[in-house]
C-alpha cells in the first residue's frame, strides 16, 4: 500500500478531551487525520513502527554510557523516524 501514515489523529472536536468523563461510544463525529488538528486529538501510531521503536529505544538504552539525563521519548521516537531507513 503506498502512502501510509505513521501516525494518525483521532479528532474528538475541541470540546471533548480524553479526560473528560464521558462514554467513546456516545461520541458523534469523530474523525482522523494524518495531521493534529485540536489539543484535544489522540495520536496513534502504527503497531510496526511502535514495536521497531520499543527494540530500538531497548538498544539505546543498553548502548547508553553517559551520565543521567531526562530523556523525551517523544523526541528518540522522532529520531527513530527520520533516521530508521538510513
Amino acid at each position: 500500500m503506498k502512502n501510509v501514515p505513521e501516525r494518525i489523529y483521532l479528532q474528538l472536536g475541541e470540546e471533548v478531551s480524553i479526560h473528560d468523563d464521558c462514554d467513546w461510544r456516545e461520541l458523534v463525529g469523530v474523525s482522523h487525520c494524518e495531521d493534529k488538528i485540536f489539543a484535544t486529538d489522540i495520536e496513534y501510531v502504527r503497531k510496526d513502527l511502535a514495536m521497531s521503536f520499543a527494540i530500538w529505544f531497548n538498544r539505546y538504552i543498553k548502548d547508553y554510557k553517559g551520565e543521567p539525563k531526562s530523556i523525551c521519548v517523544d523526541d528518540l521516537f522522532e529520531e527513530f523516524l527520520t533516521n530508521r531507513n538510513k
